[in-house]
């Protein structure tokens, strides 16, 4: 994964605005000799639908839309390039005109270099909507064929996820966004937010560079293993390098702390992503990064190893998992497959440890992954944090205000946390309590703070028009929303035992209650008898106990009524929290060898 070498010049014009305004410059010049022209103040769209195999282009406009999109155009001070696809053009010459030019393959054969000469683009379900979301200006989803376009060739999500939620479906809409976009405000903010987030999602490098990282690469594919990386190391990865977070993270920084010489490799998705200090990022799948799994004396993960993985002799694996489990999991869910069963054993021995929070834990890792080696019940060293800022019943008011001022919650706010789980095969973000709604119901004393699942990031984010919602899924470290909640609200997410650590009042909205109990997942405890807060399952009553701890604060009837529950959770869950667990855990890794004998702390 090194980026779309084509997208380079792309990236450059983005950040050079000179070099934008030469590929605009390009652009007139070619439209000119065409016999067009594009005045210097008219802003440039262009219209690039997707090729459909030799079937009609259903967008073709009528004489009367041809009228309405150039009225549109006029008022909008644009101009139209029309670039059917390569392989088969519309009929667009009733829309051709003083502010409409042809702009095909004919003229420019490739026309990616000169994207960042181009103000808005409309699409249907062409890549270019993709390169184009490097620069962050307006895409217009024009689909007059959605469905048809989704039964025939499919997509590899829905395009309302893809397109941010706006698809115009007619060249009408098409002629409303263009005035609605050219008259500013936030409409306009939104059609660059989404722009952004999509290049978010889809360019691990927007900043370009991608040819030369590829010419890297092609070079180091004959060196050896020891050549690439240092043998002897650590191994870190959390949630298949997605994040930089989690037991690895907490676990790193006591490795750093007492075995500085050991080098530290930790894997990424991306170069963005920041590692601790003195560590090396690896690129997952890189031969850098598949060099340091193989050479690795110690390796601390917190999901599955993939890409057959298979522990040497002198290795040590440790797997910290990420969280005490309510629901089954592995082995334990329903309708297993024989296929399933078989992977699973098969990547539960190639761990050597496993980290088990409490009791609970370790039972259930017995049964569900077949574990059969050493596990540490030790406590979890990414609670260490939430343990060391209890203060009597309450948080350190200070780690409070670190916590929000990373976040950027207003200090004096009251912030309630939502922190909901992924559900099986979901393709969607889950958004049951629906914040943007929730923020406006609370009022303005209240901040939302969001945290989605990590198998949900691919599918958009939470933010929106209410100021007061802070989406922090992809913050590097989900103690900092632990730690500036007031209130958090949850589901089935695993947030419940940590959270508890830190004596966080808790409320479970779980509308889908029955169908996740009984059908989904299940649960391997009585989650109804012993949760350590209301379990409510309509929105109404999380207002409702909202605005009551909002007036009462801990003394809200319904935080005193589960006052015993929330005590013996901690006590069953949580025995081991007691902010030490890191250096248990290495300790445990120095005891076995896997670690150099270290420093004492």
């Amino acid at each position: 994964m090194l980026g779309d070498p084509r997208d380079d010049t792309l990236a450059r014009q983005a950040a050079e605005p000179g070099l934008a305004a030469e590929a605009r410059a390009r652009i007139c010049g070619l439209v000119e000799g065409a016999g067009g022209v594009i005045p210097d103040d008219a802003s440039i769209v262009l219209y690039a639908p997707t090729w459909r195999d030799g079937d009609p282009d259903p967008a073709e406009p009528t004489a009367d839309e041809a009228a309405r999109i150039t009225a549109a155009l006029s008022q909008a001070n644009a101009h139209l390039l029309v670039r059917s696809h390569p392989l088969g053009s519309g009929a667009y010459e009733s829309l051709l005109g003083e502010r409409v030019h042809p702009f095909g393959s004919e003229l420019l054969r490739d026309i990616t270099p000169l994207l960042g000469g181009i103000d808005t683009v409309i699409t249907d379900y062409s890549s270019i909507a993709l390169d184009f979301s490097l620069l962050g200006r307006p895409i217009i989803w024009f689909a007059p064929d959605l469905e048809s376009y989704e039964n025939s060739r499919g997509l590899y999500e829905p395009l309302a996820v893809t397109s941010g939620g706006r698809i115009e479906r007619s060249w009408d809409g098409v002629a409303e966004r263009l005035i609605d976009l050219a008259s500013g405000g936030p409409s306009v903010r939104a059609a660059l937010a989404d722009s952004r987030s999509l290049a978010n999602r889809f360019h691990s490098y927007p900043e370009g560079g991608a040819a030369a990282r590829v010419l890297a690469q092609i070079r180091t594919l004959r060196l050896p293993d020891r050549e690439l990386v240092t043998p002897g190391s650590v191994f870190f990865e959390s949630f298949y390098g997605r994040q930089v977070s989690c037991n690895p993270f907490a676990i790193d920084r006591e490795i750093a702390a007492r075995c500085p010489e050991v080098t530290r490799y930790w894997s990424v998705t991306s170069e963005r992503q920041a590692v601790p200090d003195g560590a090396i990022p690896l690129l997952v799948g890189g031969r850098e990064w598949f060099a340091a799994r193989r050479t690795a004396r110690l390796l601390v993960v917190n999901d599955w190893l993939r890409y057959g993985f298979k522990r040497r002799r002198g290795q040590t694996v440790l797997q910290t998992w990420h969280g005490t489990m309510l629901k089954h999991l592995a082995l334990g869910r329903p309708n297993v497959s024989l296929r399933t069963r078989l992977a699973i054993r098969r990547e539960s021995r190639r761990w050597s440890l496993l980290l088990s929070q409490n009791p609970h834990s370790s039972e259930q890792f017995r049964t569900n992954y077949a574990f059969r080696g050493e596990i540490l019940e030790l406590g979890y060293p990414r609670d260490d944090r939430l343990a060391r800022a209890v203060v009597g019943d309450g948080r350190n008011p200070i780690d409070v205000m670190r916590a929000r001022a990373v976040l950027g919650v207003d200090p004096e706010a009251r912030v309630l946390a939502y922190a909901p789980t992924w559900r099986d095969g979901g393709i969607t973000l889950v958004d049951d309590l629906k914040v943007q709604q929730l923020a406006e119901e609370l009022g303005e004393t209240w901040t939302v703070v969001v945290r989605g699942h990590t198998r949900t990031h691919a599918f958009g984010r939470y933010g929106g028009a209410v100021d007061r919602v802070i989406d922090a899924s992809q913050h590097p470290d989900v103690n900092d929303v632990i730690l500036a909640a007031d209130l958090l609200v949850t589901d089935y997410s695993s947030i419940m035992f940590d959270a508890a650590i830190a004596r966080v009042p808790q409320l479970f909205f779980v509308p889908d209650l029955a169908a996740y109990r009984d059908r989904e997942r299940g649960f391997t405890f009585d989650f109804e008898r012993d949760a350590p807060g209301p379990i409510l399952t309509a929105r109404e009553e999380v207002v409702a106990h909202a605005r009551e701890f909002a007036q009462h604060g801990r003394d809200a009837q319904w935080l005193r009524d589960t006052e015993e529950a929330a005590a013996a959770w901690r006590l069953r869950f949580a025995p081991h929290d007691d902010g030490h667990a890191a250096e248990r855990v290495v300790s445990a890794l120095i005891d076995r060898r896997a670690l150099p004998g270290g420093q004492e702390r």
